[in-house]
């Protein structure tokens, strides 16, 4: 009977609550062990907050954030130095996307605390390809580019002389 009491006394929408917490909590129990575990969850986790935000409480809000946190501290400190600068990109984004969703108004704080630090890293990692590499992808374009100029010269040569030799037929 108190069985029948508490399933009478719990509304649908405490239901949806308990669902929504198992589910959030599900996506956010156990620790990444890769990168690439760590990009799918983070992923996931900010799919899951933005399909339900809009029912989010104080209480639901606060531990978002604390999962938030982890995924934007703990878990990217320990992957951070195996990313590529698309994987960091992609991190920026989940982090843009997370916010929009919380509060527009306070962009400001959120850019000092979550984005500075990784978009400082990532300057210094565009800074670094200029520096090397960027000189040599130069070098590989202009060389395509000049192969594939003169195979377009070739071809346009060969079409002519076809022309040619059609029109003296």
């Amino acid at each position: 009977m108190a069985m029948e009491s508490v399933i009478k006394s719990t509304t649908f929408s405490g239901l949806k609550r308990v669902a929504l917490g198992l589910l959030l909590l599900l996506s956010a129990c156990a620790e990444p062990a890769s990168k690439e575990q760590y990009m799918k969850r983070f992923e996931r986790f900010v799919a899951d907050v933005e399909e339900h935000a809009e029912k989010f409480n104080k209480n639901d809000w606060r531990w978002a954030d604390e999962r938030f946190d982890r995924y934007c501290f703990r878990y990217y400190d320990r992957f951070s130095d195996g990313l590529t600068l698309q994987e960091q990109l992609q991190v920026t984004g989940l982090k843009l996307r997370y916010q929009a969703m919380k509060d527009q108004r306070g962009f400001p704080a959120f850019f000092d605390k979550y984005l500075k630090r990784d978009l400082k890293k990532m300057e210094g990692e565009a800074r670094e390809y200029v520096k090397k590499d960027l000189d040599k992808d130069i070098d590989k374009v202009v060389k395509g580019a000049r192969e594939i100029g003169d195979s377009a010269v070739k071809v346009l040569e060969d079409v002519l002389n076809e022309l040619k030799k059609k029109k003296d037929n």
